[in-house]
């Protein structure tokens, strides 16, 4: 009699026991809204971080291109240089040699700024004067007191510009006057520099 009411007991509770068993659904398998959610956030911060390091690469590709040529190509930079043998370059060397010479330049700092025009016939018209020779840099401070001498005349005004080719080499003039004293100073181009050949 004992056992048989155990069992009966046993049998009403097994349904409630039954029904704490979860069941498995469909649903299992569906994602959960918030889970979809943060997949998706994730890979949208992670296509963000991919579209800012290209566009942080091409900004370094573009910073580099602008550093190789500054203010434009260089054919642009060449065209904007005018050339040695221009009457723009001439005349600014001239102007730059006159103010230093103002200014109370030594010598021997003008030895190349003027053709050797001495005995030696290998340098003759091919070369500058050396500061090193004594009789070289007489000859610069004979140029030197010359042009001093057309400075007392008046300040320095520039006239016409020409070119002519002769055995020296190409000569740059620039016809100048000095007050009212009007000369030439004529200038040769000598390893890739100016210097002044003669002052007529």
């Amino acid at each position: 009699m004992y056992r048989s009411m155990l069992f009966v007991i046993a049998l009403l509770a097994a349904p409630s026991l039954w029904s704490c068993t979860p069941k498995s659904t469909d649903d299992d398998n569906v994602p959960d809204e918030d889970s979809a959610t943060v997949s998706g956030s994730e890979t949208s911060q992670t296509e963000s971080r991919g579209e800012a390091a290209l566009r942080e690469s091409n900004e370094i590709a573009s910073a580099e291109d602008d550093e190789e040529t500054p203010g434009g190509t260089a054919e642009e930079a060449a065209e904007a240089t005018p050339a040695l043998d221009s009457e723009d370059s001439v005349k600014a060397f001239i102007e730059t040699l006159i103010a230093d010479m103002q200014s109370g330049g030594k010598p021997e700092n003008f030895a190349d700024r003027f053709v050797y025009r001495g005995e030696d016939a290998a340098r003759k018209w091919k070369d500058t004067y050396s500061a090193e020779d004594q009789m070289e840099l007489a000859a610069v401070e004979g140029n030197l007191r010359e042009l001093q001498r057309l400075l007392e005349n008046g300040a320095l005004e520039f006239v016409s510009f020409e070119t002519g080719r002769e055995s020296e080499g190409t000569w740059l003039v620039w016809t100048v006057k000095f007050g009212e004293k009007e000369t030439a100073i004529a200038c040769l181009q000598i390893d890739g520099k100016l210097a002044v050949g003669d002052i007529d």
